[in-house]
């Protein structure tokens, strides 16, 4: 029985804000975001930081609100969260193989490779550090103290409220530049896989000093979806608005787009619910596999269109005009294509983890979220065979 089967798929999501200006020129120059096929416009509860209430802890924590908004009672849910800074540095594969214990890497920084700016902070850290070491001061009081020392001169700042700009003087200390040009001078090859994910006639396009935070000291920054994910936050489910496809330019194809213009002016004034876009690249191939890698043989054109028409047909976005509707199917193009190429079935499967991945729509409910199954009999779709003439 042969299938036409698509499945995956590797996602990126984004705000509209976010593929304008530099920053949508990097994205668009980065391989991963050009090899997308589909797109999703959805809409979902706005999720942002309260400002006011970010505060660095005594302990290097970063203490934040996470606002998410309820258009139905046009109010604001709010949690407070603290996230543990240490943890963006500790988390890099080579530190966590070498600490397995997030509090015995911080003490290892603090003692090894943190100094202190201000001049009097910096006498009191080698007083403690030195009261440490001769065995005057008690390991866990001295750690205390470092580590307030250490959390004095951690600075924030918010650019937006979908994000907070962090100076952390741990990853500055453990940041070294000359180091990292000798390593990319002695394993350019390390290097070239990296650069390889990028089309650098692009990315030449890019005016890196007009990035977000290009111009600020902060080496650390933290996003609104980094947060939600990180903590598990209940911030509601994405309802999908429309469905189409890339053609594997989805920045340009999506900045003149008529839909997002629309729904975007839909929303303009609603501070309860934002827009999302959400960048697919699929899967797509035949089945029983007869190829390694697996692959189809309709062009990747006829691949991503039928991809496209059947989860607009599955999912049935309010937006979306064609295949929506089950009404004259067997006419449809690519499914005469597929039954002319005597495939049998479609078979296709979105399944993607995350708070930001849970779709809906009046069509499918909000049962099923994160996982969505598509299984298309081609055969009900073949015309029915000519009958023969009798004899008189």
């Amino acid at each position: 029985m042969k299938t036409f089967h698509f499945d995956g798929p590797d996602w990126a999501f984004l705000t509209p804000e976010q593929m304008y200006d530099e920053e949508g020129k990097l994205r668009r120059a980065h391989k991963y975001y050009q090899n997308a096929d589909i797109y999703f416009l959805t809409v979902m509860n706005k999720c942002l930081f309260n400002p006011k209430k970010t505060k660095v802890t005594s302990d290097g924590n970063i203490q934040c609100e996470v606002c998410v908004g309820d258009p139905e009672t046009r109010t604001f849910r709010r949690l407070t969260v603290v996230f543990p800074l240490i943890d963006i540095f500790h988390t890099t594969p080579g530190i966590l193989h070498e600490f397995p214990d997030r509090n015995e890497f911080l003490s290892h920084a603090l003692l090894n490779r943190y100094l202190p700016k201000n001049t009097l902070k910096k006498q009191l850290y080698r007083v403690v550090k030195g009261g440490l070491v001769k065995g005057i001061l008690r390991p866990g009081f001295a750690l205390n103290v470092l580590r307030a020392i250490y959390s004095s001169e951690i600075t924030i700042r918010h650019s937006t409220r979908f994000e907070i700009n962090v100076f952390d003087p741990i990853t500055d200390a453990m940041t070294d530049e000359q180091k990292a040009a000798e390593s990319k001078k002695h394993h350019p090859h390390f290097h070239a896989l990296n650069n390889a994910n990028w089309d650098t006639q692009k990315t030449a396009a890019v005016d890196y000093s007009k990035l977000p935070g290009a111009n600020e000291k902060e080496n650390v920054r933290l996003t609104i979806d980094q947060i939600v994910n990180r903590f598990d936050i209940e911030v509601g489910n994405q309802k999908i608005a429309y469905i189409g496809k890339t053609e594997q330019q989805p920045f340009d194809r999506l900045f003149p787009h008529v839909k997002l213009n629309e729904l975007q002016s839909k929303l303009a004034k609603n501070e309860f619910e934002t827009l999302v876009i959400h960048l697919f690249g699929f899967r797509m191939v035949d089945e029983p596999l007869i190829s390694w890698p697996p692959t189809t043989r309709l062009s990747k054109s006829d691949a991503i269109t039928i991809t496209e028409a059947e989860l607009i047909n599955y999912f049935k976005p309010s937006e979306n005009e064609d295949y929506v509707k089950n009404d004259g199917k067997p006419n449809w193009k690519h499914i005469k294509l597929l039954i002319k190429n005597k495939y049998e079935n479609i078979r296709g499967l979105l399944d993607i983890d995350g708070r930001y991945a849970r779709f809906y729509t009046s069509q499918v409910g909000n049962l099923k979220l994160n996982r969505h199954e598509i299984d298309v009999d081609l055969n009900a779709y073949k015309p029915a065979p000519k009958k023969k003439k009798t004899k008189s």
